[in-house]
């Protein structure tokens, strides 16, 4: 009998675990950028991240948003298990909610018809400071507000009277129909009612009641007619959300909770006595900066094409642009261009004049007027000589045969050109007329290359310089058996070119 209450008991313990396993396993929390996420809630547009409405896809319990169903109406989002309504949510640290009103009203004897406190409790959000203001309706009127600052309470109030309704300026709010105080940065945990001095005995037959709420200054216009008509129950409110519990940025920084992720900083939003912090992407990036790698390049020169005037040329790198005053290849030493290097053509005239770039950035080579055709089992021709000063084969000189090793000489002087921002035939303080490319050997030789670049090319990564400076070294090998071909050329510019964007 002992034996089979043990078996009993084992058997519901093995039952009770097997089924706190398929919960613990029901409850995994999904990645933040989950499609399975419910992202909208009825006229909740956008629920983003560290926002959420189910477990796993918000940062913790400050950022539920719980979406709740009733008899075939629309859903409807409101704060973690609170009644208080949320009608917006803002990256740069808002969530718009909808506040109740505290009402006091008499009838014409001066009984008491109605009276309703107000309150507004959301942990730790705070008022916005900059974006509310506590307001008072009435003619009889006075109200109240209460919280705390930090470890501090608060409280104030202010009064509205007038005797006629001819007093009352529409859209003003200066103390005859209507009073407001503003609110001070960091308050929270608010209490607030409105109150009559003499039960509205004098103004009773235009004015019955006293409103006392907490609302967005821009969505608030007094008008004698609120005195009068009976008023809306709650109203919009603006409350101010950080990243709490890990300190600010720089104690946060070291915890391995910290919320800011890739391609994005961290930052105080105010003096706001809940502390905390928030994240936004780096200059040059949008995304979500709380969800991995989702901080993504904005490539300003295809959203605007005229970013750079009409004279200039835009090019974009990783996390900003530049505007140049002539097109080039080079984007922070990036490259973006396709090279042609497997049709058996001379083209005898490389330069950057003839390397024309698309409205993509794709290089493209033009002037083909002094290019020749070669059957695929030729290796030289000899030809007249022709071409541009600067840029032409020396070889040619010595053995009057031009060959596909001729056309990569030129293209390594188009390759120095790009890297040092010079003309293939420049002028020094000592020298006129020299060669670019001998003046580049030699700094290879001193390894002074760093001190000869473009500054545009000094901001690419030195590895990368590194590459094309010894690619174009090879190109310009005084023997052309020693040079690269140009699909060898191509091939390892392919291997430093960036990848598409978002891929």
């Amino acid at each position: 009998m002992c034996l089979r209450l043990v078996l009993v008991q084992l058997l519901l313990l093995m039952v009770a675990n097997a089924a706190l396993t398929t919960t613990q396993l029901a409850q995994r929390p999904k990645p933040a950028d989950s499609p399975d996420c419910l992202r909208k809630c009825g006229e909740l547009e956008s629920i983003p991240y560290p926002f959420g409405t189910e477990y796993g896809c918000f940062l913790n319990k400050d950022f539920f948003i719980n979406c709740k169903y009733s008899d075939n109406k629309p859903p409807i989002p409101f704060w973690g298990d609170s009644d208080i309504r949320v009608t917006n949510i803002t990256m740069d640290g808002q969530l718009q909610v909808q506040s109740n009103v505290s009402i006091d009203c008499y009838d014409e004897k001066g009984n008491k018809t109605l009276i309703t406190a107000s309150s507004l409790y959301m942990d730790q959000y705070t008022i916005s400071d900059t974006q509310n203001k506590f307001t008072l309706i009435g003619c009889d009127s006075v109200g109240y507000i209460q919280g705390t600052i930090g470890k501090k309470n608060y409280s104030a109030g202010c009064i509205s009277s007038c005797d006629r309704l001819e007093d009352v300026t529409n859209g003003s709010c200066s103390g005859f129909g209507c009073c407001q105080i503003d609110i001070p940065e960091g308050l929270k945990g608010i209490e607030f009612q409105a109150y009559s001095l003499n039960n509205h005995t004098n103004v009773s037959q235009f004015n019955p009641c006293s409103y006392a709420f907490v609302i967005e200054d821009s969505r608030f216009n007094f008008s004698s007619s609120n005195l009068s008509a009976t008023f809306t129950e709650t109203v919009p409110t603006a409350v101010d959300w950080t990243i709490t519990g890990q300190g600010k940025c720089e104690e946060a920084r070291k915890n391995q909770s910290y919320a800011c992720k890739e391609n994005s900083d961290c930052y105080e939003p105010g003096d706001h006595s809940a502390g905390g912090y928030l994240c936004k992407c780096k200059d040059g990036y949008h995304g979500n900066p709380y969800i991995s790698n989702d901080c993504k390049d904005i490539d300003e020169c295809a959203e605007n094409a005229n970013i750079c005037g009409p004279e200039k040329y835009c090019e974009n790198y990783e996390g900003g642009f530049n505007c140049s005053s002539s097109p080039t290849a080079v984007k922070k030493l990036k490259f973006d261009m396709i090279i042609i290097a497997y049709v058996p053509i001379y083209h005898r005239d490389i330069k950057t004049s003839n390397i024309l770039l698309d409205d993509k950035y794709r290089a493209k080579v033009a002037d083909f007027g002094t290019s020749r055709s070669i059957p695929v089992d030729d290796t030289h021709l000899t030809t007249k000589v022709q071409g541009t000063f600067g840029y032409f084969d020396p070889e040619y000189f010595q053995s009057n045969q031009f060959t596909d090793k001729s056309d990569v000489y030129s293209f390594g002087v188009v390759l120095i050109e790009l890297l040092m921002g010079q003309k293939p035939v420049f002028s020094t303080v000592t020298e006129e007329g020299r060669s670019l490319a001998s003046y580049f050997i030699n700094s290879m030789e001193e390894n002074k290359v760093c001190d000869i670049l473009d500054a545009q090319v000094k901001l690419g990564k030195e590895e990368e310089i590194m590459v094309m400076a010894n690619l174009a070294i090879r190109c310009l090998n005084l023997q052309g058996k020693q040079r690269p071909t140009m699909r060898e050329v191509a091939m390892e510019l392919e291997g430093i070119r960036p990848q598409e964007k978002n891929k």
